[in-house]
């Protein structure tokens, strides 16, 4: 191989393992509590903690988490359609075609106990993105919020994004009874495939992580590539088409 097709090739290759290593990474689900990450600081079904988990919805309204709970009547928690003008679609996603999704969620929390309280919302959702700020915990903005999973993909709609995304709030003060999660889509056709809260009260302060983390996806990944690959088989080509005209 001569040196100017390495030097070409060579960025592909390795942007190829480095993207390759953080798909890797990616869960392709939404995270469960460990003790270890710094988004949580506990394990699933630890002693004081609380979990809901939804991610196929049979109604529109008061849909309890049929996924699993833990927790005193944690299983009462509900997710609900707020417009009225939603349906649910065949595979069990919760979708509005004419405006933005907007979902109201109520989780008991009364198994809490501490000074200091973190709650963690997950969200899945497929179709128009999330409107990230319009994720509130009983009215109040998140401490930190954003994307953990981000993926284009191909649907028969044309071109979809099948996103996750996390926010963290870190309130410095005794959990309340209950509290009420509300979001929405950045407009219509946004499809609610998943939801799963998590919470944990403590004596100790939470330190609010710096991100939640991206990951890149397959379809960014394969995006990225064509640039990067592409990019040089395209200086490649226009650099032979040059020297053979300088050697005509």
């Amino acid at each position: 191989m001569n040196l100017t097709l390495m030097r070409a090739v060579l960025p592909c290759a390795v942007a190829v393992l480095v993207l390759a290593s953080a798909a890797s990474q990616s869960s392709g689900a939404l995270i469960v509590p460990t003790a270890g990450d710094e988004r949580f600081g506990w394990d699933e079904g630890f002693s004081g903690s609380v979990f809901a988990s939804w991610d196929v919805f049979s109604t529109t309204t008061n849909a309890t988490p049929e996924l699993g709970s833990f927790g005193t009547d944690v299983d009462t928690s509900t997710v609900t359609e707020t417009t009225g003008m939603a349906f649910l679609t065949g595979g069990g996603n919760i979708y509005n075609a004419s405006v933005a999704t907007t979902l109201s969620v109520v989780v008991p929390t009364t198994s809490l106990s501490g000074t200091n309280t973190r709650f963690v919302a997950q969200v899945g959702t497929f179709g128009s993105v999330l409107d990230i700020s319009s994720l509130l915990l009983n009215g109040q903005s998140a401490s930190i919020a954003g994307l953990t999973e981000e993926m284009l993909v191909s649907s028969g709609f044309g071109a979809a994004f099948d996103n996750e995304y996390m926010a963290i709030w870190d309130i410095g003060s005794a959990p309340e009874s209950e509290y009420t999660l509300t979001f929405s889509g950045a407009g219509p056709h946004m499809s609610l495939e998943a939801v799963r809260i998590d919470a944990f009260a403590s004596d100790t302060a939470f330190v609010t992580p710096a991100s939640v983390t991206a990951v890149p996806e397959p379809a960014s990944i394969g995006s990225m590539l064509a640039l990067t690959c592409g990019g040089g088989i395209r200086w490649l080509r226009r650099r032979k088409s040059s020297i053979d005209a300088k050697r005509s």
